[in-house]
């Protein structure tokens, strides 16, 4: 006897695609969320054979395992290479490791690539600061009526030129 598939809780292969043309009227969920979701389950810090008592005695993490993960492959469905579910090695990360994808970019030259934060602060620290205005609640204030009064003058010109 098979499971009935919930269609709401899977989500429109075309919609993900962008081609869905069905709208309301498809039987699949239209909720990008829910694949989200489904990755967020995935915990690479615990090797899924434990479970059945296949896990292998050692400390070494497959390598497969680890690209796999690198490259947003490893799921649900994902089968070791390496023999499988027979894998000799660990289909686990260790805990504190820190995937290449989430270390700090790197450029070409193998330097450092900024944070937007931080690209930000650079570029705010390198225009001038002599002769500018420092924003206050006054200043501010002063600003944005005579902005109103400009904005008043110019709908009145464009009237009479009516």
């Amino acid at each position: 006897m098979t499971a009935a598939i919930d269609y709401k809780k899977t989500l429109c292969g075309y919609f993900k695609a962008g081609v869905c043309e069905k709208g309301k009227k498809c039987k699949y969920s239209h909720d990008m969320s829910l694949n989200d979701i489904k990755a967020s389950n995935i915990d690479i810090y615990t090797d899924p054979r434990a479970k059945i008592g296949k896990a292998p005695d050692t400390i070494i993490t497959c390598k497969d395992f680890v690209d796999a993960v690198e490259k947003n492959l490893y799921g649900f469905n994902w089968i070791c290479p390496n023999k499988g579910d027979e894998c000799q090695y660990r289909h686990m990360l260790p805990m504190g490791y820190v995937l290449k994808r989430d270390k700090g970019k790197t450029d070409d030259d193998g330097e450092d690539k900024l944070t937007l934060e931080e690209t930000i602060e650079e570029d705010r620290a390198a225009l001038p600061s002599e002769g500018l205005i420092p924003v206050t609640l006054e200043s501010f204030t002063e600003w944005k009526r005579q902005r109103a009064l400009k904005k008043q003058a110019d709908l009145e010109a464009r009237v009479k030129e009516e």
